[in-house]
């Protein structure tokens, strides 16, 4: 058993669903339509046991996501940018006292609670709400930039009752912003565009909304550090993330696939699995 394989069954048997990472990114081995083949459910027996240890101790797996439901949402505060955002929208850098909180690679992810289901968007500069239909690295992964582990500060589940704490109601200036951010948003008549999120913007002190471009970088610098292995559904993966961002099956078979190509894979079969995923809804 591995630290990170301990975790899982801690989370799992809490009633959370988790995924296997490999870096940020789920091991696709394990994991191939990302969040849709994450893992839940108490382990009953042997049987479970055993898969929980092939998918969490697998050797290139490096650490595990939370994936986030309601009531749920976390704030990822990512740096002394972050940090400095967070304390001015909260007027106070304190933190409620009974939050889980978790220590990342550069920063802290505090989880609270709505009434609400929250999505992902971003509050401020490197300061991002991590809401229902995502997932957030947790200890004890390894940062991969940093070589750290992420640790619980505050942890989300409690040690001797193997329970989620009850959880903590976002603070009321957090609700404020995101409540202006919709509102600006509805005037607008902004929803989520191809290629893009919308974004609050202050313009000459006006409100507006903008779009935060996607990108298919960052999939593309992942797809090309695969081992064997883990190539093919890895490529797999990151087609359907770019396919669902909005990107063309074009742009996938030229960014990602080059990518696939420095990981190793034959031209031919990268454009295989990049169609494939294009084909499948």
């Amino acid at each position: 058993m591995t630290l990170v394989s301990d975790a899982a069954h801690v989370y799992l048997s809490a009633g959370l669903s988790v995924i296997a990472l490999i870096g940020k990114q789920p091991n696709a081995v394990w994991h191939p339509r990302g969040l849709h083949s994450a893992m839940s459910g108490v382990s009953e027996g042997e049987a479970d046991d055993a898969l929980i240890e092939r998918v969490f101790a697998d050797p290139n797996t490096t650490g595990i996501g939370i994936v986030i439901a309601f009531p749920y949402l976390v704030i990822d505060v990512d740096g002394e940018a972050g940090a400095r955002a967070w304390a001015d929208m909260l007027g106070s850098t304190q933190v409620d006292e009974k939050a889980p909180v978790a220590r990342t690679g550069r920063g802290l992810h505090l989880w609270f609670s709505d009434w609400v289901p929250r999505r992902n968007r971003r509050l401020a500069e490197q300061l991002d709400l991590k809401g229902v239909g995502g997932y957030v690295v947790a200890p004890p992964s390894l940062h991969p930039d940093t070589g750290q582990r992420y640790e619980w500060l505050r942890p989300l589940v409690d040690e001797e009752s193997g329970m989620i704490n009850p959880p903590i109601e976002m603070p009321d200036v957090l609700r404020t912003r995101l409540a202006t951010i919709e509102h600006v948003e509805s005037d607008f008549g902004v929803e989520r565009s191809q290629k893009g999120w919308p974004v609050l913007l202050l313009d000459n002190g006006v409100l507006r909304v903008g779009v935060e471009p996607a990108r298919i970088d960052g999939l593309a610098i992942w797809m090309a550090r695969q081992p064997k292995g883990n190539r093919n559904p890895g490529l797999f993966w990151a087609a359907s993330v770019a396919r669902d961002e909005g990107f063309t099956q074009k742009e996938a078979l030229d960014v990602l696939g080059d990518a696939a190509r420095q990981a190793g894979l034959d031209a031919a079969e990268a454009r295989k699995t990049i169609v494939s995923a294009y084909g499948r809804r």
